[in-house]
């Protein structure tokens, strides 16, 4: 699994415009892909000055299009007939950084024809499957976590959604541009199709999905957070596609401004295996370094490998299961798929107030979404830090039903919110208690993994773990980064399993200071 294994996942990325004649089939790094015709996105090194960049375009017969916030990056409308010439040629420009199609991104959401599943209007069966009720007693969301849903908007009326609206604490309305962002009252979020400060849904899909993230369970629904505030960010337009590639890149850009915590991606484009868009790419990694944990829809064709952005190895890709536990038919899945969350007939918000059940992977994501805002909550309340690997850790070691070792169909297992509340709650993260603690102890590798955490009374941030055998012999050395606890697969560090029987445990932290205990394995 991408992140964990060596295997990086087919980007399968779906594309299209608004009418079919507003697209082409192009040649970009040996795969055929769907992009709007005639349309590249060139980036331009830093050095470049403005007129340069402009006899650039100009040489090669472009014609600029729009100045994207992005430093140096622009789309520029050519010639549809000699665009993969055009970009070759500007690639090899040294005073490009890169150039590729504009390509267009869709919704995951399963169209109507696909849609075998009973509506159930009257349970929302996936809460029930996730566990959500035992996580709830934990922890059911708090107002300081703010979940940046980039789709097709927000119905920022919905009943169940008004109240969890992220407001931007630094702007009014008052036609100014008070934070000097360059988005002039961007209130309550943006709309990036339609250059304006007003990100309401005109399709419905960001609705229901910000819904299952975090409806707050008053009226007509209820998400998985139930006051965890939801950034509306709409990039995809009505009907749900991209108009360009721009729009989500400058979301994404915008949520880790702005301080979102967890950015919900459902949707997709395909490209095949080890490819990758640059620019998608350089927005998804700059969110990951400023903290975001990103959460993407895995794809709905049923096949071998997830989409792009899911792919990314700074992305949790996230599979759909049905109602009997099975992976939903026409999830994608193998090569980067994380974990499974319930996607098949999802009842969740609808616009002008209402609900609506819908299947894809692209409900499946924010399940993820929710679940991660839960722990970043009770993380939070109780004065604790984290990175976003930590959280991906946590959710695939100790979120999952099931958890054993990875499978191509199913990921590390589906989705548990009651077993990753119970986790954190009993000391997974950072122990009240004045001796370490390794859990669960024992524990059998085979399974699951062990987690050892530092004492209350240590100060230090660890550094590094070291397993000892009953005779003193080193077997394990794992290197840490600073966190409050490691992580142990019950393996040697030459990757075999260790046998049963009592182990020693020392954690070393970057003070010099240590911590021992003992842990017990069960094979």
């Amino acid at each position: 699994m991408k992140k964990f294994i060596n295997s990086v996942t087919a980007l399968i990325l779906c594309a299209s415009a608004v009418f079919a004649s507003e697209t082409a089939m192009y040649s970009f790094r040996g795969a055929s892909v769907e992009a709007a015709r005639g349309e590249l996105l060139v980036k331009f090194r830093e050095d470049t000055p403005g007129n340069k960049r402009r006899d650039i375009i100009k040489k090669y017969g472009g014609r600029k299009e729009r100045k994207s916030r992005i430093p140096g990056l622009v789309k520029i409308s050519v010639d549809s007939q000699k665009l993969e010439e055009v970009m070759h040629r500007l690639e090899s420009n040294p005073a490009v950084e890169y150039a590729e199609p504009n390509l267009i991104y869709r919704i995951q959401e399963l169209p109507p024809m696909y849609d075998t599943i009973q509506e159930l209007e009257d349970n929302q069966w996936g809460l029930a499957k996730i566990q959500a009720p035992a996580a709830w007693d934990i922890e059911t969301g708090s107002e300081e976590i703010v979940i940046a849903v980039i789709d097709t908007g927000v119905d920022m009326d919905h009943p169940d959604l008004e109240e969890n609206i992220w407001v931007n604490p630094e702007e009014e309305e008052d036609g100014q541009d008070k934070s000097g962002s360059g988005y002039v009252d961007d209130t309550y979020g943006w709309d990036f199709v339609n250059e304006n400060n007003d990100p309401q849904d005109d399709n419905g899909h960001g609705t229901h999905v910000a819904g299952i993230a975090s409806a707050a369970g008053k009226e007509v629904v209820a998400g998985v957070s139930w006051e965890s505030r939801i950034m509306a960010l709409k990039a995809l337009n009505e009907d749900g596609e991209t108009d360009d590639m721009v729009d989500i890149i400058e979301a994404i850009d915008y949520a880790a401004d702005n301080g979102a915590h967890i950015i919900n991606m459902s949707f997709g484009a395909s490209l095949p295996a080890g490819i990758m868009s640059n620019s998608m790419g350089d927005a998804i990694e700059s969110a990951y370094e400023a903290g975001c944990i990103l959460i993407a829809s895995a794809g709905n064709d049923g096949e071998y490998g997830v989409m792009y952005p899911a792919s990314s190895e700074y992305v949790i890709a996230v599979g759909a299961t049905d109602m009997d536990d099975e992976r939903w038919v026409y999830s994608n899945y193998g090569a980067g798929l994380d974990l499974m969350a319930p996607g098949a007939g999802i009842r969740s918000a609808a616009p002008s107030g209402g609900s609506v059940t819908k299947s894809g992977t692209s409900m499946s994501a924010p399940f993820v979404s929710g679940v991660s805002s839960l722990a970043l909550s009770y993380l939070k309340e109780r004065g604790h830090s984290w990175e976003p690997s930590e959280i991906r850790e946590i959710l695939l070691t100790q979120g999952v039903s099931g958890y054993s070792d990875w499978f191509p169909d199913t990921g590390y297992g589906r989705l548990d919110a009651g077993a990753l509340m119970i986790f954190l709650s009993e000391g997974g993260y950072k122990t009240d208690s004045m001796d370490p603690i390794a859990y669960p102890n024992p524990f059998n590798p085979r399974k699951e993994r062990a987690v050892i955490v530092l004492s209350e009374r240590e100060t230090g941030e660890l550094k590094e773990l070291r397993i000892y055998s009953l005779t003193g012999q080193l077997v394990r050395d794992i290197s840490i980064k600073g966190n409050t606890y490691a992580i142990w697969d019950g393996r040697n560090n030459d990757g075999s399993l260790c046998a049963s029987g009592l182990y020693f445990f020392q954690l070393v932290t970057y003070d010099g200071s240590s911590e021992t205990g003992k842990i017990s394995l069960l094979r």
